[in-house]
């Protein structure tokens, strides 16, 4: 009999923060639930702490990896192919889950069941979450508003979802198919394109999670224009304005996993898109490969967000000056 909810988690060398993640799982206040964890071969003891937390508990189960490293996105596709159960998550390994994670982000997802009571509509809820240090120590937490937007346009430029803090349901699941991971920019993003085109996107603002910033993580956390270090406000603003102008420059051309991933998706799904999602992804995707005429099109067609305005005038600027 599968749980209502099954976390999926990926691991690699992630010894020194492991048991604290799952730690914090099991003293969650919502219980109905599986943990399934792919290790994508470690040469730590990560094997061998998971070995010891499947022995322990029986709603914990290490899956099969057929000795193959597939990287962190390919490892979750891999792990969400191979479970059943009615809502999925996703859990890094080195991250803290405060006890109401779960019990929250399922209250949102049946909320957003209620306004589409149809079993067959792709819902996908995540939340917002506390920036910590490698000792869980505060840094920062981005505004409520910070990821508030679902617009097609402005998630298949910038992804607001973050994976670990998120939710799916079984619908979306079952629209994932066996993709091009080359062509997919994370799982997550890719989770967001179908329930945006499709279903329902529902954003939590509430924190859920302590997302640790570390030497080690694969993806750092967005925190929008001002960069970290050292030096006042208006230096570390500046350094914020060229790290996301070089960002934005290096994604706005054809062969950007941007790009890649707005062609890849219209055509994976175009027997399933309507005319006018198709239009947009047209007008997406010429606007980030052509040149500034194509920008500026995009940029009054579509009027894509980012997470705060100032950042959203550099990818303006970033389009109409290629």
């Amino acid at each position: 009999m599968k749980s209502e909810v099954a976390i999926v988690m990926s691991t690699y060398n992630g010894s020194r923060y492991l048991r604290e993640q799952i730690d914090s799982i099991l003293g969650q206040d919502f219980k109905n639930w599986d943990l399934y964890i792919r290790d994508d071969m470690s040469s730590d003891d990560t094997g061998v702490i998971l070995k010891d937390y499947e022995e322990k508990y029986d709603n914990i189960h290490v899956v099969e990896n057929n000795n193959i490293n597939l990287g962190a996105k390919r490892s979750f596709l891999k792990l969400v192919e191979c479970v059943n159960a009615k809502y999925y998550m996703f859990s890094d390994q080195d991250d803290f889950w405060l006890p109401n994670k779960i019990s929250l982000t399922l209250g949102a997802m049946k909320s957003a069941e209620k306004v589409r009571p149809d079993a067959s509509i792709p819902i996908l809820v995540h939340t917002n979450y506390r920036i910590v240090d490698s000792k869980l120590a505060e840094l920062r937490t981005p505004p409520a508003s910070f990821k508030n937007y679902t617009d097609l346009s402005s998630l298949s430029i910038n992804n607001c979802i973050t994976g670990c803090t998120m939710m799916i349901n079984e619908a979306l699941k079952n629209l994932i198919g066996s993709v091009d991971t080359e062509s997919v920019g994370m799982h997550d993003w890719w989770f967001g394109l179908i329930a945006n085109c499709f279903g329902i996107v529902k954003y939590l603002p509430q924190v859920t999670i302590l997302y640790r910033q570390h030497e080690g993580n694969v993806v750092g956390a967005n925190t929008g224009m001002a960069d970290s270090g050292s030096g006042s406000k208006v230096k570390r603003i500046l350094r914020g304005i060229k790290k996301n102008l070089r960002y934005y420059r290096k994604e706005f051309k054809y062969d950007s996993i941007t790009a890649k991933q707005i062609y890849y998706f219209r055509k994976y799904y175009s027997k399933m898109l309507t005319d006018n999602k198709k239009k947009e992804l047209d007008v997406l995707y010429e606007g980030l490969i052509g040149g500034p005429k194509a920008g500026a099109v995009l940029i009054k067609k579509l009027r894509p967000q980012s997470r705060n305005k100032e950042v959203k005038w550099v990818m303006y600027y970033a389009l109409i000056t290629k």
